[in-house]
Formats: structure tokens, C-alpha cells, sequence
């Protein structure tokens, strides 16, 4: 789809003149990347919708770049799979950091996220688990729940749930028309952006009760975070994104704090004294009130998939869990922990048999997800350090002779010593916002071959 040229100097090549551009669509925009020539002002112009600048003072290339309108590109867009075409090509805008886009955005389309209430949801890992837990415990209690998480594992619309059903995919290109018809200039949002402001657009045309939304990356400068949730959730914090969140635990438990609005309670399952401490020091400039797993709830595995819990005003017994893992009691406990609070505002009255309904309800694809059972094939998308050894401590504590493991952790010595024989799957962009990709297997062991399932992407 994508060509490459390469420019010619005095002395032979000096460098790659990249063009990203798809021939097929000729008014699609043209993205360069940064480099130390013309290239930067050809970025320029793109944002500016001014022509290009001309030929490259390095290499000699001229830098052709189209003029475009919005109105031309929509036209080019008629349909769902043209939409999500286009919405992928924003990524290469890049990741921006800043709530402004976001909030000028949403207030084109009248503030939709100010129709409905809020769950927000932060944390390096386990975020999208207790979101799906929140999510079915409250419908299972009658209540119209919009469920927004990232990424997708194989259809966009995977991003965008109520009440537990995927949302249809005529209904998001209605959504996604509607955003791009309020984009004002050449302001161009990112990939992210643009798929948060279709979310609450979405839930907010849908009527929901409550939204349940997961931060992309971070916290603060998320594009989620123009939400003023009931209740905020960290769910724990760990070294990952650190070219964007910090390289210190504190750093990362910086940027994730920073969901936490002016006296908005918030619920946090994280153990390390560095990232404690941050968090406290944000409540306390908040006058947030804190409420910690360990210290004001707790819970207690009571088998595989069962467990106790202990929470502010509530202790129930043999709750059963939908998902597998220790790690999952713990995830189940902080989502409880956030509804108890919302019962003692009065927004919520909880039912122990609505509870366990949720709970046995939950499904996440890509968690601890089995694919087979003979032999035992689990898939998980397991992609940090804390992640994979989540994963080998209930891979030991599930099985001790599992058959095959298909991760795209990129820790397979973390993960092998839990199994008999591993697959290791590594995806080149994997922030991207397509649906995963099984690489070649990196990592081999006993000889077998990586089975067939129908979650791989072709």
C-alpha cells in the first residue's frame, strides 16, 4: 500500500525521502516523518493545508505535497470500512499529549460527556479487566452501561460496548461522520483523540446511565480525562511507556494521578511505597479522598475462581469470578471497592446476587483466554514485565503442564518457566491502533507448531 522513495545527492544517497501515501486514495494526506531538512516544513504545511515547500536542500527530491479539504476527504469516505481506514491514518499525526483538542472537539458536538456518569479508569495493567468487571455488575444491576477500552484485538468496534454488546458498526460510522463534520480548519485530532470524542458522542446518543472508561495511556494528558467521573481507579502502577510517563515508578504514578478531579474519591489496588506515597501527596492537594486495597478492602482466593471479599460497608463470601488468574481477585475487589462508593453517594444500591451474576458474566478476550483444551492452549496479551509475571503466576497456580502459550509479552524467559512449551509473538507496532498481528514465533521450545486460532489476524 505504502511506497518509499529514496533521493540522490551529489556523493550518492544521503537519506530516504519517505513518503507515506496510498496510491489508490489520492486525496488522503501525506504524513513525513521528522527529519533535519525541508521534510519539517512539509509537516508544517500539511497541519497549515498550504502547499508544499519545494525541492529538499539535502538530497535534491521535490517534496510534492497535496493541498486537501475536509470536504474532499469525506467524500472520499462513504462508508464504515473507509471510515476506520481514515481513523488509522490519523495515526500517523502521531501521539500528542493535552487535553485542548479533545475539549474544543466535544464542545462542537455539545459536551456529550457531560450527559452521563462516570467510571474512570487508570493503571498499567488490569485497567481493562476490572472496567469489563464494573461494566457487567452494573448492568447486571438494570443499569444502561457504555463500556469504552483500547486497544482492539480484532474489530474496532470492540472499543465501544453497552450493556456488554459491541456496538454496530453503522452506528459508529454515524458517530464518526458526526465528529469529523465538527472539526473546525485544519485542527486535526490524533487517532485517539478522535475515537475518545466518538465514544461519548456515541454513549451519549444511546442514553446511558454510566460509562466506564479506560484511559488510552497515562492519565493526565489522556484524552480521556476531560470526564468528571463519580469515582477514579488506578488500578496498579508499573514501569511501562517510559519514553512518555517517566522512567520512576513516581513519575509513571505522577501522570496516572492526574485523573483524580477535586474531591472525587479514588480507588487504588498499588502496592510500591514510591507510587503510594504520589498518590497520596495528589489526594491530599486534591482533598480526594484515598481508599487503598490492603488497607480498606481486601479480598481472599477461595479456589480457582472464587474468593472473598472485604470491602468498606460489605464482606461477601465465595463470590465466583468470569476470568482466570490470581490477579483477577484482586482487579474484582478494586471494582467493588468503587461501587460501594458509589452506593454511599446514593447513585447505586447493591445487590449480592446482582454482584455475582456480573461477576460470573464477565468475558475479556486476549486475558488468560483459553483456546483449547486438548491439549491446553491459552492466549494472553500479556506486554510488560508486571504483566507476563501475572501471567506465569497463574499459569503455575492454573495448570503446571500447560500445553502451548501464545503471548506478546516481550519477557518469554518471565513467562517459560510456568510451561511445557512456549510461543513467544511479537507485533512490530504494538500502540497500533489495528488489530494485532501474530508475528513469526520468536521462541520455540519441545519442537511444536504454533496452532491455528481463529483471534489471528491476516
Amino acid at each position: 500500500m505504502f511506497w518509499r522513495q529514496a533521493g540522490q545527492g551529489r556523493g550518492g544517497p544521503l537519506h530516504a525521502e519517505t513518503r507515506l501515501r496510498d496510491r489508490t486514495t489520492p486525496n488522503f494526506p501525506i504524513f513525513h516523518p521528522p527529519a533535519n531538512c525541508v521534510r519539517k516544513r512539509a509537516g508544517y504545511c500539511l497541519k497549515k493545508g498550504q502547499p508544499g515547500p519545494g525541492l529538499c536542500r539535502r538530497c535534491g527530491v521535490e517534496i510534492r505535497l497535496k493541498g486537501f479539504r475536509l470536504a474532499e476527504m469525506m467524500g472520499s469516505i462513504p462508508d464504515y470500512d473507509s471510515a476506520v481506514d481514515f481513523l488509522c491514518r490519523l495515526q500517523k499525526v502521531g501521539i500528542k499529549f493535552g487535553l485542548n483538542r479533545t475539549e474544543n472537539l466535544l464542545e462542537r458536538l455539545g459536551n456529550p460527556h457531560r450527559r452521563f456518569r462516570a467510571i474512570h479508569i487508570a493503571g498499567t495493567n488490569g485497567k481493562g479487566s476490572t472496567a469489563a468487571m464494573l461494566s457487567s455488575i452494573l448492568t447486571s444491576h438494570g443499569h444502561r452501561v457504555g463500556l469504552y477500552t483500547s486497544p482492539h484485538l480484532v474489530r474496532f468496534t470492540e472499543r465501544f460496548r453497552i450493556n456488554d454488546q459491541e456496538a454496530p458498526a453503522d452506528a459508529i460510522f454515524q458517530a464518526f461522520q458526526d465528529v469529523m463534520g465538527v472539526i473546525a480548519g485544519n485542527e486535526w485530532p490524533t487517532f485517539f483523540e478522535a475515537v475518545t470524542a466518538m465514544a461519548f458522542h456515541y454513549f451519549a446518543k444511546e442514553a446511558v446511565d454510566w460509562a466506564v472508561v479506560e484511559t488510552g495511556m497515562g492519565g493526565r494528558l489522556d484524552a480521556t480525562n476531560v470526564v468528571n467521573p463519580e469515582v477514579a481507579i488506578i488500578t496498579n502502577v508499573a514501569m511501562d511507556h517510559q519514553e512518555f510517563l517517566g522512567a520512576t515508578l513516581s513519575a509513571i504514578a505522577r501522570e496516572k494521578a492526574g485523573i483524580v478531579k477535586e474531591a472525587t474519591p479514588l480507588v487504588t489496588a498499588v502496592r510500591q511505597p514510591a507510587a503510594q506515597s504520589t498518590l497520596k501527596t495528589t489526594c491530599l492537594k486534591k482533598r480526594a479522598p484515598l481508599f487503598r486495597y490492603g488497607i480498606h478492602f481486601r479480598s481472599r482466593r477461595n479456589g480457582l475462581q472464587r474468593f472473598h471479599y472485604h470491602g468498606l460497608s460489605h464482606s461477601w463470601s465465595d463470590l465466583p469470578l468470569g476470568l482466570l488468574g490470581e490477579h483477577q481477585s484482586i482487579n474484582a475487589a478494586t471494582a467493588l471497592a468503587a461501587l460501594e462508593i458509589l452506593e454511599s453517594k446514593g447513585t447505586l444500591r447493591l445487590d449480592p446476587t446482582a454482584v455475582g451474576e456480573g461477576l460470573l458474566r464477565v468475558r475479556w478476550p486476549g486475558r488468560l483466554e483459553i483456546l483449547e483444551t486438548s491439549p491446553l492452549v491459552v492466549l494472553d496479551g500479556a506486554h510488560n514485565p508486571h504483566g507476563a509475571e501475572s501471567l506465569r503466576t497463574a499459569l503455575a497456580s492454573t495448570s503446571p503442564t500447560v500445553g502451548s502459550i501464545w503471548s506478546w509479552a516481550s519477557w518469554p524467559t518471565r513467562i517459560s518457566a510456568a510451561s511445557s512449551v512456549v510461543f513467544c509473538l511479537w507485533h512490530k507496532q504494538p500502540s497500533s491502533p489495528g488489530p494485532v498481528t501474530a508475528g513469526p514465533p520468536i521462541r520455540k521450545r519441545c519442537g511444536a507448531s504454533p496452532p491455528r486460532s481463529s483471534r489471528e489476524s491476516t
